[in-house]
């Protein structure tokens, strides 16, 4: 397959023509039928995951999908770069899949001016995360900030948040909250959702600079305006408990439903504890243990102990002591400290 037509692709992503990247997506890996986001790592280890251009069709499905959900769902954006999702793509697209999209990049990045910024910047931002997760280079954090960096010098917003948050964690670079926040800013100047959910959370936690829970509801307002799942769940916690921002429990609520409409696992998690103690909402615990399993089938421990909780007690369900404890096992491997000890009282007194 020749490169150029995965070149071809990167730049109408960069430009933001998604109706010809949709058609060249296609073109690349003609054996895909999706017509909706790869938005599970389940999904991407079903799908085609042999063909050569896979592993690029991928991520640029998520890209089109982050970025004009209107035009291709019947529900909520999903988020474009979870951990999850790429490590999926490295762990089941075949070597040749992960050895195109490496190519793709290569020629991209090499671009030269002609190729313009905004491709520049996209290229090495990919090409950093290539290297980050990695996705088709062997993982060399180092290699990750030297694209993530270029792609700053580009203006690339993805740049910006990826080198912030390598800054933020020590990750190829030395640990640096003053540069961290410096990059999140910029990021999310430029519109990056995500950007501005960790600007916002640097603000709401005061992480080396002073707090301001007025600013961090302000960033996570302009992070769920964009889908944002991990900003509507911050931001519905803000509403419920009057946290910068008065309390407004309808709309905390209506945010929940925003992110948990987006599979987020902790908004699943705590709408299902606002159901079962009727919290803004009315008191449903059939509905409530619906949402703890939701939570718990994507690994979350406290969802997990949740579950266990209510099946221990008999809320929205009959009692079953051994169906909990298997419960509380789970959410104990997870390292949730609190099954722990329910499972040395339940174990020790049986």
């Amino acid at each position: 397959m020749k490169t150029e037509l995965g070149v071809l692709l990167l730049t109408q992503l960069a430009n933001g023509d998604l109706e010809q990247a949709m058609r060249t997506c296609h073109a690349i890996c003609p054996q895909a039928t999706t017509t909706s986001p790869v938005s599970t790592p389940a999904t991407v280890s079903k799908e085609v995951k042999q063909h050569e251009g896979s592993a690029l069709f991928y991520v640029a499905m998520r890209v089109i999908f982050q970025t004009r959900p209107e035009a291709y769902l019947r529900g909520a954006a999903v988020d474009t770069y979870p951990r999850e999702y790429l490590l999926a793509i490295a762990q089941s697209c075949s070597p040749a899949s992960r050895a195109y999209l490496v190519d793709v990049l290569r020629l991209a990045c090499a671009g030269g001016p002609a190729a313009g910024p905004k491709v520049l910047g996209f290229a090495n931002f990919l090409m950093g995360c290539s290297y980050f997760w990695p996705l088709g280079n062997a993982e060399d954090l180092p290699r990750a900030v030297h694209h993530y960096r270029l792609a700053c010098d580009f203006g690339d917003s993805w740049g910006h948040f990826s080198l912030g948050y390598c800054h933020q964690h020590g990750m190829g670079v030395p640990l640096d909250n003053a540069q961290a926040i410096e990059h999140y800013r910029v990021s999310a100047s430029l519109g990056n959702s995500f950007g501005q959910y960790n600007l916002g959370q640097i603000y709401e936690k005061g992480v080396d600079t002073e707090k301001d829970l007025a600013q961090a509801v302000s960033l996570y307002s302009a992070a769920a305006a964009q889908n944002n799942a991990y900003a509507q769940y911050s931001l519905a916690w803000c509403y419920l408990h009057a946290v910068g921002v008065e309390m407004d429990q309808k709309r905390g609520i209506h945010l929940y439903l925003q992110a948990t409409a987006q599979g987020y696992r902790d908004a699943q998690n705590n709408f299902a504890i606002c159901l079962e103690q009727g919290n803004g909402v009315g008191r449903n615990t059939r509905e409530a243990l619906r949402m703890y399993h939701l939570s718990a089938e994507q690994g979350a421990p406290s969802a997990l102990f949740n579950v266990a909780r209510c099946v221990l007690s008999g809320i929205g369900t009959q009692k079953d002591m051994r169906e909990a404890v298997r419960w509380y096992k789970f959410s104990a491997a997870g390292g949730f400290e609190k099954a722990d000890m329910q499972l040395r009282d339940l174990l020790g007194s049986s």
